[in-house]
């Protein structure tokens, strides 16, 4: 099925890129447009050199690469909420010469102002496919902001999380705690760190605080002085920690202590947060579900109303119904009593119109009825040793049972006196007469005049016999190639031969006339089939000649004088590939004659003009084209020849000539 929404290069768009890609200067798409098609759907043609109905029209905001197709560019344009009040129905991208190059429609759609009381911004988005993304400029406007569905999703955030988003999502960065600053810590089980970025866990707090009532039961015991030390990092065996060395101990297990609970305290709120988030969700969802049943009670409300109305209804049929029950039986009396009335008057009018078996008078139109409606209605009369019948067909309403019969019975057999059927505008039978000298015996006769067969949409023709074969002259209906044929056929209808006079102006001629090389020179003009420069119409001289061969082959040559390539439509799309590809010019030019068989073979050569006054050189112009025998195009058409083209080179479009020979047979 054909796409209902679509963008297509135009004519202009197509040149454009294509000389883009030849000279290596990337094309610049600067304006993008949007117009309403004057309130009707629009589809997009190549011809196109403006919208229908322009709207808006702004800078383009983006030229990308497709991500998934690097021959595809998208072009885009934002209109801001404070631009609108106009429906959109086709879109136009515009070059620095502020020509059209590609034409799209799109669904309908409204785009509002904030004044309206509501407002959008609307991004509108044109694909087109190129043969080289080289051949386009890639831009974007800085100023407009671009965000997919894609970047908006929230990613994992985690200790190296940075600020940052790509096709997957978006994440950010949290800060580090220090000393300084509060931010994020890792925890550890380690006591003996010096680390400022760290925090203690609950375990490690323990830890300290069991260290810590061990040296105290050791306190307890008395301790020499000179035993004593107040160093926390000695690792003497034989002295003892001071009071002032266990409370450094102490204050450092306090710290530790502290930090230990802090993160705890972080943790905790951090889940009491998580857990009133929830709860507010839950909430929601419970508001939302009260909603629903109260729409749900609503709806069963308005259902039993609904139905104590239909009750009513039911009831009232019911009782218009008792109604109409009584009115068909007193209707069924009435109908009998009539019925019976009118059988007593049908009674007493066939008393009283019956005729006597013998001797009697009929007054008006005796009617013979048969058995059924199926069968044949007739009457009889007799005779000394048998009898007459004539009878009708019973389909006589028919245009082809039109008919009716005699037959005599007689002597054990029935002899047949058959008649045609009548047609819808009657018909007369004719008296002997009547035709004698207008109609041709069965055997001898002669005809004067012209004689007409006429078989409608039929094959028409004369069937000539003789003892084992038939020979048949017959015309052939609505046949574009031939209007006679002459055909050799056996008596079970196996042709032998067929001889085919083709529907052309000419002579048949005899072997004998082509035994040796005919040669014929021919001229005429044709016109070109593309909307450019009017190439529709533009009249194109066309001169050249027919050489048949005595072993049947035909040569023919076409000369296409002072003519423009691009007055000639482009070629039909590429089918079966995902990149549709350019279309360049396809030239149609018909034969001077059809080949009876088969085209073999054409050899164009694009040439410099013959144009005595205008006449640019070989390589300004015609050097700059291809050209080569549209074979695809070609198919089995046997009266006219396609050459495709194809400029490789230059950009201005000047006259040319176009040689072709074919050969065929």
């Amino acid at each position: 099925m054909a796409s209902q929404y679509f963008a297509i290069l135009t004519d202009y768009g197509t040149r454009a890129i294509a000389h883009a890609l030849s000279q290596g200067q990337p094309l610049q798409l600067t304006q993008f447009a949007v117009g309403d098609g004057n309130g009707k759907a629009v589809t997009p043609t190549a011809s196109a050199t403006a919208l229908v109905h322009q709207t808006h029209i702004a800078p383009v905001s983006a030229v990308s690469l497709d991500p998934r197709n690097n021959k595809q560019v998208i072009v885009e344009l934002t209109i801001p909420e404070n631009v609108g009040g106009f429906y959109i129905r086709e879109m136009g991208v515009f070059d620095s010469q502020n020509k059209l190059i590609a034409y799209a429609n799109c669904p309908e759609s409204f785009k509002p102002t904030e004044s309206s009381g509501s407002g959008k911004v609307q991004v509108l988005r044109m694909i087109l496919k190129v043969e080289s993304s080289s051949a386009v400029t890639l831009s974007i406007d800085n100023s407009v902001i671009f965000v997919t569905r894609q970047q908006m999703a929230p990613k994992t955030i985690t200790a190296t999380t940075q600020n940052g988003f790509d096709e997957s999502g978006h994440s950010h960065e949290i800060n580090k705690a220090s000393t300084t600053q509060q931010g994020i810590t890792q925890l550890t089980n380690d006591t003996g760190l010096e680390s400022e970025s760290l925090a203690l866990t609950a375990k490690a707090g323990k830890k300290l605080a069991q260290l810590i009532a061990t040296v105290q039961l050791a306190l307890n015991n008395y301790i020499p002085l000179n035993k004593r030390s107040s160093a926390v990092n000695s690792n003497d065996e034989n002295n003892v920690a001071t009071s002032k060395a266990v409370k450094t101990a102490y204050d450092k297990g306090v710290e530790a202590k502290n930090a230990a609970d802090n993160a705890q305290r972080t943790a905790n709120d951090g889940v009491s947060k998580a857990t009133a988030a929830q709860k507010s969700a839950n909430d929601a969802q419970r508001t939302a579900n009260d909603g629903v049943s109260k729409a749900t009670a609503a709806q069963k409300s308005a259902n039993d109303a609904q139905r104590t109305a239909n009750d009513g209804v039911s009831k009232a049929t019911a009782a218009q119904k008792s109604a109409n029950d009584a009115q068909r039986t007193a209707n069924d009396g009435v109908s009998k009593a009539t019925a019976a009335q009118k059988s007593a008057n049908d009674a007493n009018n066939n008393a009283n119109g019956r005729v006597s078996k013998n001797g009697d008078t009929i007054t008006g139109k005796l009617r013979f009825n048969s058995e059924n409606e199926n069968s044949w209605a007739g009457f009889e009369i007799g005779t000394k040793q048998g009898k007459w019948t004539f009878e009708a067909n019973p389909n006589s309403h028919e245009a082809g049972q039109r008919r009716f019969n005699a037959f005599y019975d007689g002597g054990g057999k029935r002899m047949y006196l058959a008649f045609p059927h009548v047609g819808d505008n009657g018909d007369t039978v004719a008296y002997q007469s009547w035709v004698e000298g207008s109609y041709l015996p069965l055997t001898g006769g002669k005809i004067t005049g012209n004689l007409e067969i006429d078989r409608g949409n039929d094959y028409a023709g004369v069937i000539l016999h003789n003892k084992s074969k038939i020979a048949i002259i017959e015309s052939t209906p609505d046949s574009e190639n031939q209007f006679l044929n002459l055909i050799y056929r056996t008596r079970d209808n196996q042709n032998v031969n067929v001889v085919k006079v083709p529907k052309k102006t000419g002579t048949l001629a005899l072997l004998e006339d082509i035994k040796n090389v005919h040669r014929r020179d021919y001229n005429r003009t044709i016109n070109g089939t593309s909307n450019w420069d009017n190439g529709k119409s533009k009249t194109i001289t066309l001169t050249g000649s027919v050489t048949i061969y005595p072993d049947g082959r035909i040569v023919q040559i076409l000369h296409l004088k002072n003519f423009r390539i691009m007055w000639f439509d482009a070629e039909s799309p590429t089918v079966g590939y995902a990149n549709a590809g350019y279309r360049h010019p396809l030239i149609k030019i018909p034969l001077w004659s059809a080949m009876p068989n088969k085209i073999l073979s054409a050899m164009p050569q694009m040439v410099r003009t013959t144009h005595p006054t205008t006449s640019t050189t070989y390589v300004s112009e015609a050097g700059e084209w291809i050209s080569a025998w549209a074979i695809r195009e070609q198919g089995n058409d046997k009266g006219n020849v396609y050459i495709n083209t194809r400029r490789f080179t230059g950009d201005a479009d000047e006259i040319v000539d176009l040689y072709v020979v074919i050969e065929g047979y």
